[in-house]
C-alpha cells in the first residue's frame, strides 16, 4: 500500500495526438490548427503529438504539409508544451531517419520511432526489429520515443523495447498502444522498472498502467474533444483524490470508447465542428460526416456536456 500511495503522489504527464484541420477544398487549415493547438495548451496538457497516421491523417498528408504542421505547432505552442511528431509508420530505418531529421530541423522536441510497418501484413522478427531500432537510434540526434502500436498487427517484445530505451541516450521514453492485449503495457512497465518512462496510448487500461508506474497517457479522439479532462485527471491523481480520479477516468473511458466504436476520427471531427471549431471533414478515402455521424456527434456533445 505504501508503494501504491507513493505512486499516486506523482503527477502523470498527459498528451494529445492532435487532429489535422482542413479547409473545404481539402487544403491545410492553418488557422484552425493553431486554434486547436491552443486549446490543448490552454487545457494544461504537457505535450502535443502532431502528424500521426491515425488522428492526424498523416497517411494522406504530403511531406511538405507534415513539415508545415510541425513548424506551426512549434511556433504556436512550443513555449508552452512539448511538441512531438509521430509521422507515418515507417517502412524502413531510412524512412524513420529521414523523418526524424526533418522534424529536428523544424524544432520539435522529440519524434516517435516505430512501429515498423514492412507492408503486406509482414511480421518482422525480433532480430529485424532490433536492427531497425538500432539503425535509427545510431543516426537520430534529437530525443525520441520508441513505440509499439496495435495498428501494425504485432507487439515489439517488452524486453527488447526496454533494453533499447535503457541503452540509448536519445530515448526519452516508450509509448505502447495495445487496446486488445491488456497484459502488454504491464509487461513493459514491469520490465522498465522505473528506468525508462512508459506512456500508454488511449485510456484503455490506463488507470491500471498508472497504478503500476506508467509515466503518463497519450490519447487521441477524446483528448482532442475534451483535453481539460486529462489535465483534471492528472491533478486529481497527484493529490490522491480517488473519487475525482474515478469519475474523470470513467468519463474519459466512456467518451473514447463511444467515439472509437461509432466512427473514430470522422465522429471526432464532427463533434469539434458541432462545438464551433472549423476543423473540416477528413480527407479521402475517409468520407465526410453523413446524417448518421452528425446525429452521433450531437448525442455525444449532449451526453458528455462537451464544450469548445
Amino acid at each position: 500500500m505504501d508503494a501504491l500511495n507513493g505512486q499516486l503522489s506523482v503527477r502523470p504527464l498527459m498528451a494529445a495526438s492532435c487532429i489535422t484541420p482542413f479547409l473545404a477544398d481539402g487544403a491545410l487549415n492553418e488557422r484552425a490548427l493553431r486554434h486547436q493547438l491552443g486549446r490543448l495548451a490552454d487545457a494544461g496538457l504537457d505535450a502535443v503529438w502532431v502528424a500521426s497516421s491515425g488522428t492526424a491523417e498523416a497517411n494522406v498528408l504530403a511531406d511538405d504539409e507534415i513539415d508545415r504542421i510541425a513548424e506551426i505547432a512549434v511556433e504556436a505552442v512550443g513555449d508552452r508544451m512539448q511538441v512531438c511528431a509521430m509521422g507515418r509508420e515507417p517502412r524502413s530505418a531510412a524512412d524513420a531517419i529521414a523523418f526524424a531529421r526533418r522534424m529536428r530541423e523544424r524544432g520539435v522536441h522529440a519524434v516517435q520511432v516505430g512501429p515498423l510497418d514492412p507492408g503486406h501484413s509482414y511480421l518482422p522478427s525480433d532480430g529485424e526489429l532490433r536492427a531497425f531500432f538500432s539503425s535509427v537510434l545510431d543516426e537520430v540526434e534529437g530525443m525520441c520515443f520508441l513505440a509499439s502500436h496495435v495498428s501494425v498487427g504485432y507487439e515489439v517484445p517488452p524486453g527488447l523495447l526496454v533494453e533499447l530505451g535503457r541503452t540509448s541516450s536519445t530515448v526519452a521514453g516508450l509509448i505502447v498502444t495495445h487496446m486488445s492485449n491488456y497484459r502488454y503495457a504491464p509487461q513493459v512497465i514491469e520490465a522498465a522498472d522505473g528506468t525508462v518512462p512508459v506512456f500508454v496510448g488511449s485510456p484503455a487500461g490506463a488507470l491500471d498502467a498508472l497504478a503500476l508506474g506508467a509515466t503518463g497517457i497519450v490519447s487521441s479522439f477524446d483528448a482532442n474533444v475534451a483535453p481539460q479532462l486529462y489535465a483534471q485527471l492528472a491533478r486529481a491523481w497527484e493529490r490522491r483524490d480517488l473519487e475525482v480520479v474515478s469519475q474523470t477516468f470513467a468519463t474519459l473511458s466512456n467518451l473514447f470508447r463511444s467515439i472509437l466504436t461509432t466512427g473514430g476520427l470522422v465522429v471526432t471531427k464532427a463533434i469539434l465542428c458541432r462545438l464551433g471549431l472549423d476543423v473540416g471533414p477528413p480527407r479521402p478515402p475517409r468520407m465526410a460526416p453523413d446524417q448518421r455521424v452528425e446525429s452521433i456527434a450531437i448525442e455525444l456533445v449532449e451526453r458528455f456536456a462537451l464544450r469548445a
